[in-house]
């Protein structure tokens, strides 16, 4: 699947056969802002994806011992000229209780995309601060003094870890 855009914003998800559920990649303009968005889901498998010019949605599923679906995981990511939404939906389909571990591991890049293609291994000193319990802030001077920032907030709390584990009940 090809990437979505809106205005100047440009989410390129992983590739469709990779394992995982990540973005390869978050631009805007010609700035590369994170270049690993990654989901790790705990033995979930990718049963779809699909999408239209500014947004994809994607089906999980994590098994039972009997191969039964007993947690479905939908993800929708929405982008917008400000950026954009990753945003899940957990549905416990199965008799029993479910604990679901969600964890997202990110890298901001916050540099030109033609630097960041001329010396990828150069790792740019970026700027970290915690605004609130819901807010994490990104924020990185390049060296002709344009500044760019990213700006990471989950309405439900954000952990430090980035990690959150979500019990769901029967149904």
């Amino acid at each position: 699947m090809a990437g979505v855009k809106e205005d100047e914003v440009y989410v390129v998800p992983t590739p469709e056969g990779d394992p995982g559920w990540g973005v390869a990649g978050v631009f805007l303009r010609d700035t590369v802002y994170f270049d690993k968005w990654n989901w790790e889901l705990g033995g979930a498998q990718r049963l779809s994806r699909g999408g239209t010019r500014n947004r994809w949605q994607e089906f999980h599923a994590l098994t039972a011992a009997d191969r039964s679906q007993a947690v479905g995981l939908r993800r929708q990511v929405v982008v917008d000229a400000g950026g954009f939404r990753d945003s899940w939906v957990l549905t416990n389909t199965s008799p029993d209780t479910h604990e679901v571990r969600l964890h997202l591991v990110v890298r901001p890049r916050l540099v030109d995309l033609f630097a960041a293609r001329l010396d990828s291994a150069v790792q740019p000193v970026i700027e970290q601060a915690r605004l609130s319990g819901t807010v994490q802030t990104y924020r990185r001077t390049a060296d002709d003094g344009v500044v760019h920032a990213a700006t990471l907030s989950c309405a439900d709390g954000l952990p430090d870890d980035f990690s959150w584990t979500i019990s769901l009940a029967s149904g």
